[in-house]
């Protein structure tokens, strides 16, 4: 849809909301018009007639979506590009006092799942301008489709615990950054032979070391982001390094077989 029509329609449907909330604030029982009350009912007009405005203005994509105090790192389909903030990129995840190992499970693999975003069942969706446009060979996307769908069902057959399942549809776009975050650094790594990957699976786990209350971990149920004992044993898993690392073999409860694995790059 062009997006001058877009934002002409958010205009008129937000002002519509609005003129319709001024008549039921008005039945309420006691209600009296008050500068208070006329800004709460203005104050969304204005950022509706805000929103729908910059729907006129072309993708501005110099522009970051968060600023660099926030802790936080993402993928913009519209601009193609990955951000990682300022706060983010320190301490833990990042200083000068890092080993190679170490800088690869942390900010290495961070900005591997990023970059991996781009070709995850929603940036997938996206061209190299940001555009929401198939772009993909009819086959390519066959193929595309069928590790996403074997993804899901990997997920699907996992269990937190008795009687909860896992909804991997999605999963599957969180999943697959984390897996192809991991398999760069890794891929990375074997250029070294002195490589200590004990060190490098460690401080990953160590990133998505948690503790939660059960209500935190009913909430992360239906988010798309896996939870976080599934971040490490699910993404590692599927990784000969990590099985060769500990010795894990068939009839080992961390062995996938390789005809098993769903990694998608």
């Amino acid at each position: 849809m062009n997006n001058k029509y877009m934002a002409y329609g958010l205009i008129f449907l937000n002002a519509l909301l609005q003129i319709a909330s001024c008549f039921w604030y008005r039945e309420l029982p006691g209600f009296v018009w008050t500068l208070a009350n006329a800004i709460l009912i203005l104050v969304p007009l204005v950022f509706g007639l805000k929103m729908g405005l910059l729907c006129l203005l072309p993708v501005d994509k110099e522009k970051w979506g968060e600023a660099p105090h926030v802790v936080n790192g993402f993928y913009d389909p519209q601009t193609n590009g990955i951000y990682i903030m300022g706060a983010f990129a320190r301490g833990a995840l990042y200083n000068s006092e890092m080993s190679d190992e170490e800088l690869y499970a942390t900010i290495g693999v961070i900005i591997g799942h990023e970059i991996s975003h781009a070709f995850d069942s929603d940036g997938a969706q996206y061209d190299k301008n940001g555009d929401l446009r198939n772009w993909w060979t009819e086959g390519d996307y066959a193929r595309f489709r069928e590790r996403n769908e074997k993804m899901i069902a990997y997920h699907n057959a996992m269990h937190p615990w008795e009687g909860q399942d896992f909804y991997g549809s999605i999963m599957t776009g969180e999943a697959c950054a984390d897996m192809a975050g991991v398999k760069v650094m890794l891929k990375i790594a074997s250029g070294n032979p002195d490589f200590d990957y004990d060190k490098f699976f460690r401080t990953y786990a160590n990133v998505w070391l948690t503790k939660e209350t059960l209500q935190a971990v009913y909430a992360g149920i239906n988010d798309s982001h896996p939870l976080p004992y599934l971040r490490v044993n699910a993404t590692l898993q599927q990784y000969q390094e990590f099985l060769d690392c500990y010795g894990i073999t068939e009839g080992d409860g961390m062995y996938l077989a390789p005809e098993d694995r769903v990694t998608i790059w």
